[in-house]
Parts: C-alpha cells; structure tokens; sequence
C-alpha cells in the first residue's frame, strides 16, 4: 500500500513540476514542497519499520521514537496541502471573477 501511495506522490509531484512552469502560484510550489516531505516521511518510516525486530500489527503504534515522529510529520503536512489546494482553486475563482465585468447598473 505504501507503494501505491508513493507512486501517486511521485506521479502528482511531476504534474504539479510541469503546472508550475505555466502558472508561477506559490501554492503550488508549496504543495510540491510539503508532497516531497510527505514521500521522504513515508519512506523513511517504512524503512525503520521494515528492520525493526518485530514487525506485528500490536508493535505498529509501539514504535521508535523516529518512526512516530516521522507519523506526526505526515498528519499536518497532509493538512497543509488540503489548505493550499483550496487557497489555489479559490485564488483561481477570484481571478475569473475578476476578468468578467459586472453589469453596468442605473440609477433609480
């Protein structure tokens, strides 16, 4: 599973590479920014968990110290892109809104 959500990371990160060359939002580096964590996070932790000596479902939340901080990075970097992906499809919204011009009104 690790692997599957990986590839997605891998895959999303050059998709959004390739966005950032046509629109220069800084959301969208820091989603780049905060994906790249979230895949260095997971694959770190799935390394330490892989040699650790007991590799159980019970010894899953019985992890080093490493492994569980390696767990709290990935929750708020997950937050994070949530936000800034609704921070980039609204700015997106405003810049639309903005382009079509309002009706011209006439005094009563």
């Amino acid at each position: 599973m690790n692997l599957a959500i990986s590839v997605a990371s891998i895959w999303q990160i050059s998709v959004l590479y390739g966005l950032s060359k046509s629109d220069a939002s800084h959301q969208l580096k820091l989603i780049m920014l905060a994906d790249t964590v979230q895949l260095l996070a997971r694959g770190s932790r799935s390394v330490i968990m892989y040699f650790q000596e007991i590799a159980t479902l019970p010894s899953l939340f019985q992890e080093e110290i490493l492994g569980f901080g390696l767990r709290v990075i990935a929750g708020p970097s997950t937050m994070m892109v949530c936000i800034l992906i609704a921070n980039y499809y609204l700015e997106k919204l405003m810049q639309e809104h903005k382009k079509v011009p309002t009706p011209l009104r006439t005094a009563c």
